[in-house]
């Protein structure tokens, strides 16, 4: 698995773009604890 600040960080400089989007899927990721990349 990769540490959790790095994908996070991936994830908020797209959260910016589209935020409803990103919230909702990364919801979806943390609830299921899977690596997307």
């Amino acid at each position: 698995m990769v540490p959790a600040s790095s994908w996070t960080t991936k994830h908020l400089a797209v959260l910016d773009r589209e935020p409803v989007f990103l919230i909702r899927r990364r919801r979806f990721i943390d609830g299921r604890a899977v690596l997307v990349e």
